[in-house]
């Protein structure tokens, strides 16, 4: 009877083992089945870095994978729902993921660490707070502890591969000098160079980037007070998000891509209403890799590039006069952009030193013949940068008064002078205002420069500028400071 008790005990536990393995089966089918469904998805899926710059977020392909608190039900609870992710790149091994939206809010650091040794070159007792270290900041805990398994069962988690980020850079502290600490994350943020790299080879000073601008969910909106812009402009109801330093800013603030995607420097490390839009690697392939973000090749495919105007390489060029920047004297490098009866218009190459249209406000339309900007370049500023030699070079020109194109009165004026600032005009029949290549400003340290036109504004006291590679029409004060980009014609020998 004893034995029969026992045959029966064994044969339930036996019954139920198998159970519970077939079910251990299933699960396991399901899940490689949903796995294998979202792995092939990725690899067809249209990356980020195969759309123009011109597209909005609500044009991507986006793919979901976990869950997160995102909108309120009929109780009042934000309840967790799918997330939705835009593909930034993938290659054989890895698909790197970005979220749609700004899911949560949260600051970059409140609990300003102090710098220990570990990365210091000289070593000191008197070290600065160093509390935008993408390593020791409470961001980057919240978001591999909390966040990260709030957002993640068991399954999904298999599927997530662990990022190496480089936060490399160099810092000067007094005496000391502070480098950033690479990181191992499963969530993370992208810094600077690694969001302009695959969403566009624009800089921070772009203007407007509407493949950068996202909103946040309601949860982030309404529950964590995430910042929105309320203008009316198409970036309304966007928000603010975090990326991780690249370059030192302050020991107190950080960078931000603000609602219209522009990037917006000297934000607190300790504000508490800018967003998070997490990125995740997913293997593609089993590895026991961790997986990069690689830089080094160039992977934007934007055809937006085909319509930056004439490569700058089929210009001429010339060298003429001297400029003494903070750092050097060097000679100056003209670009020339037409040739006629024996003579050469020429750009140059890069902007000279900075002044004002007019030295104080006006109240009235800005005019070239009567400009303080006209005065100084055809005084001092011809004056110091060309040898008696080289003026000999440089003819008088007729230069015509510029109108706003959209003026219906065009009053005809001329002045004689050697040196000048282009028009409208010019720059249309010579250059093309849509030739960003050469309409592209930069300083003595290759950095973005805005500089003027002599064409008078929309309203008084305003000038046409050409703001990174593009006109602005509608002008700004003449009575600022600005860059300048002189023009003149050349005799050519």
């Amino acid at each position: 009877m004893l034995e029969k008790k026992l045959d029966n005990i064994i044969k339930k536990v036996y019954q139920s083992v198998i159970v519970i393995m077939l079910l251990f089966s299933i699960n396991s089918i399901v899940f490689a089945s949903s796995n294998d469904e979202l792995v092939d998805k990725l690899k067809s899926m249209k990356m980020v870095t195969e759309y123009k710059t011109t597209a909005s977020v609500d044009e991507l392909e986006t793919i979901t994978f976990g869950r997160y608190h995102q909108k309120k039900d009929e109780y009042g609870i934000y309840n967790k729902e799918a997330v939705e992710w835009i593909l930034v790149y993938r290659d054989d091994r890895n698909a790197l993921l970005m979220s749609k939206y700004i899911l949560d809010c949260k600051p970059f650091n409140n609990e300003r660490p102090k710098l220990d040794g570990e990365s210091m070159l000289i070593t000191g007792s008197d070290v600065s707070y160093m509390a935008s270290d993408w390593k020791r900041s409470t961001l980057r805990k919240w978001m591999n502890d909390y966040m990260y398994n709030e957002m993640f069962d068991a399954n999904e988690k298999e599927l997530i591969n662990m990022a190496y980020l480089d936060n490399k850079f160099l810092y000067d502290i007094g005496n000391y000098i502070w480098k950033g600490n690479n990181t191992e994350d499963n969530l993370f943020i992208l810094n600077e160079e690694e969001l302009y790299h695959f969403f566009g080879k624009n800089n921070r000073e772009d203007e407007k980037s509407k493949l950068k601008a996202t909103r946040g969910t309601d949860y982030a909106v309404k529950m964590k007070k995430l910042n929105t812009y309320s203008g009316s402009e198409w970036h309304k109801g966007n928000g603010d998000y975090w990326i991780r330093p690249k370059e030192k800013i302050s020991d107190d603030d950080l960078a931000v891509i603000k609602s219209s995607g522009i990037y917006n420097r000297k934000i607190s490390i300790e504000a508490t209403h800018y967003g998070i839009r997490p990125c995740v690697f997913i293997k593609l392939k089993r590895s026991n890799d961790m997986a990069r973000i690689d830089l080094k090749e160039e992977i934007r495919k934007d055809e937006e590039d085909k319509d930056k105007g004439i490569s700058l390489d089929t210009y001429e060029t010339i060298t003429l006069g001297h400029y003494t920047n903070k750092k050097e004297t060097k000679d100056i490098e003209w670009y020339v952009v037409k040739k006629e009866n024996g003579r050469a218009l020429v750009l140059s190459k890069t902007v000279l030193g900075k002044a004002k249209f007019y030295n104080k406000k006006i109240k009235e339309i800005a005019d070239w013949e009567n400009s303080d900007i006209r005065t100084y370049l055809n005084g001092e500023f011809y004056n110091t940068t060309f040898s008696d030699e080289e003026k000999k070079k440089i003819k008088y020109s007729n230069i015509k008064s510029s109108n706003h194109p959209k003026e219906s009165v065009k009053k005809d004026k001329y002045t004689l002078d050697k040196i000048f600032l282009l028009s409208y005009e010019e720059v249309a029949e010579y250059i093309g205002v849509d030739n960003k290549n050469l309409l592209m400003g930069y300083d003595y340290r290759g950095y973005n420069a805005n500089w003027d036109l002599r064409t008078p504004g929309d309203s008084e006291n305003e000038v046409c500028m050409v703001a990174r590679g593009v006109i602005n029409l509608k002008g700004a004060a003449a009575n600022m400071e600005r860059n300048l980009r002189p023009a003149m014609w050349v005799e050519l020998e």
